[in-house]
């Protein structure tokens, strides 16, 4: 009996060490596959409210300074006036204001100007640079330089009868002082002479390859004092005394007509050419097409009689 009891104690003694160790300290088994994701869950009540942010500034603007009862601390304010800029506003006031507007700069270069009136301008007029507009005839003169006006542009565009085109305008003293020419003039025969002469140039883009080659340019002056005739070029004129000779001649090129002016001997030499003043003198040239020109041969027109040229041509 002793000896069951004893085994039976021994029994209960290896069950409870075999317990303990199991249940405290025992290896980790290996960790188990993750879930299911679960379901969302219920949306959460809303926060609460926000407190509201400080008041922002305000720009304001106008002619004059700020009035003191204009706006509040943190506002600013532009005077259009004067560039000033005011601001922030405090509980002082405005305060003076900070100046947008730069430096003044330098003077500039003064400009040119357009001036305007009828017929041709007087040397005296306007400046360097400046522009002249001769609204009778449709020329624009300048730029002005030192030297005068210049040659005018013909600003008209072809009349109604684009056969025809004639301009008149007048060339000054100082516009002849401008250029010096060694011209070649053909003379009897193949006989070519050279002459020391002052020129002045007519821009027309009227003047066209073509035009020059099938069509007729037909140049006229008025001499002084017979300002109310019309002479074609080539003309020449004695001096008082018969000692020599005034002559204005021309010569045509693409784009531009070339006026001369130059002195022949009859018995003495002319003036000297570099110091003399030509007088002011108006021109007037007469470009007619091929049509025009047969027009004018067959019709047996004398082009060195402006009367007859002018009547057949309809030319006021």
């Amino acid at each position: 009996m002793k000896n069951f009891n004893s085994a039976l104690l021994l029994l209960a003694a290896v069950t409870m060490l075999f317990t303990a160790s199991c249940s405290k300290d025992g290896t980790a088994g290996p960790k188990g596959d993750t879930g299911d994701k679960g379901s969302i869950g219920a949306v959460g009540p809303a926060g609460p409210a926000g407190t509201n942010g400080a008041a922002g500034s305000m720009i304001y603007s106008g002619t004059t300074v700020p009035p003191a009862t204009k706006g509040v601390a943190g506002d600013y304010y532009l005077n259009t006036t004067t560039g000033l800029l005011y601001g922030p506003k405090t509980a002082a006031g405005w305060g003076s204001g900070l100046s947008l507007k730069g430096a003044t700069g330098a003077t500039g270069a003064a400009g040119s100007a357009t001036l305007s009136g009828a017929g041709t301008p007087a040397p005296s007029l306007g400046n360097n640079g400046d522009y002249y507009l001769d609204k009778t005839n449709y020329l624009l003169y300048g730029p002005k330089t030192s030297g005068g006006w210049g040659t005018p542009v013909n600003l008209r565009g072809p009349s109604g009868n684009s056969d025809l085109n004639s301009v008149v305008f007048t060339v000054n003293t100082a516009d002849w002082n401008q250029n010096i020419y060694n011209v070649n003039f053909n003379i009897a025969g193949d006989s070519v002479i050279t002459r020391y002469a002052k020129g002045v140039e007519y821009n027309s883009p009227l003047l066209t390859a073509g035009m020059l080659e099938r069509g007729l340019v037909l140049v006229y002056f008025q001499p002084n004092p017979n300002v109310t005739q019309w002479q074609p070029l080539p003309y020449s004129f004695p001096s008082v005394y018969d000692e020599y000779n005034y002559n204005y001649a021309y010569e045509t090129f693409v784009s531009k007509v070339r006026l001369y002016f130059y002195f022949t001997r009859i018995t003495t030499d002319g003036p000297s050419l570099d110091s003399y003043q030509v007088p002011a003198t108006k021109f007037r040239i007469v470009v007619a097409s091929g049509n025009m020109a047969n027009s004018i041969h067959q019709n047996h027109i004398n082009i060195n009689k402006y009367e007859e040229v002018s009547r057949f041509l309809n030319i006021k």
